[in-house]
């Protein structure tokens, strides 16, 4: 759901730009930069999340990635 809020979010702020007439490279840059905007706190969260899951069929904990092996 939170990427849905960010894609609204996203959205009406780059229809408020098309709605008043920009144009070319400096709506490119916002359009590019609203797609950042809504895909990069859900990357972020997900790589979290992949990164400390427990593999499949892995029931033990975790290894201590705190100390260099």
């Amino acid at each position: 759901m939170p990427l849905l809020a960010y894609v609204i979010s996203a959205g009406m702020i780059g229809f408020a730009f098309v709605k008043d007439h920009i144009r070319g490279a400096p709506l490119a840059l916002v359009l590019v930069m609203l797609v950042i905007y809504a895909l990069d706190v859900q990357l972020v969260i997900a790589f979290t999340v992949a990164r400390y899951a427990s593999p499949a069929g892995h029931a033990g904990s975790l290894p201590d990635v705190s100390r260099p092996a």
